[in-house]
């Protein structure tokens, strides 16, 4: 119906062509822009494979991520240390130095957020990082269930383990969950 009353009006035809144009131009910005991350919470876990991931069940053993490349280690607070420890894990992980606090364990999540180095949320992923207010930090090893294993070290403490959480009750392991940093 417009196109017929396009066709007998010059003005509106202009603008039906202006219109169009604009719609092409819009659409084509936006399936070529690069896909913005996000950091809400409630946000969707993407879909993707991590192909290389493999968790950690036992403890390292010599291991230079936890030693002789590690910030932590390298000022004195190695391990037992949740934070020598993830640092360290997340260093094996990445194969690269991460861009992790270099604070206490209760800095980390709060750091991140404020420089944007890397994803946060309230989801678990494989190879994430726990952060919990009162002062404590894990990597996630495993998910499945609903159940999330995350590796540890506690300072002063054990050297490491694991432990199964319930998805979206982390607080009751440690409380004040602040969420995940997802260095993956």
């Amino acid at each position: 119906m417009i196109f017929i009353l396009a066709s007998k009006q010059p003005a509106l035809r202009k603008i039906l062509s202006l219109v169009l144009t604009a719609l092409v131009l819009i659409s084509g910005m936006l399936m070529s822009a690069p896909m913005l991350r996000s950091h809400a919470e409630d946000a969707p876990d993407p879909m993707y494979a991590i192909v290389d991931f493999n968790p950690r069940t036992t403890a390292p053993k010599n291991n230079s991520y936890y030693t002789s490349k590690n910030a932590y280690y390298q000022c004195g607070y190695g391990m037992p240390n949740c934070t020598a420890y993830a640092y360290g894990r997340a260093y094996e992980i990445l194969q690269k130095k991460p861009k992790l606090c270099m604070g206490n364990a209760y800095e980390w999540y709060g750091y991140n957020k404020s420089k944007g180095y890397y994803d946060y949320g309230k989801k678990p992923r494989l190879g994430a990082i726990a952060c919990w207010g009162r002062g404590h930090v894990a990597v996630v090893e495993k998910i499945k269930d609903g159940k999330v294993t995350v590796s540890e070290s506690h300072y002063s403490g054990r050297y490491f383990d694991t432990k199964q959480l319930t998805q979206g009750k982390e607080s009751n392991y440690c409380g004040s969950f602040q969420g995940y940093i997802y260095i993956l």
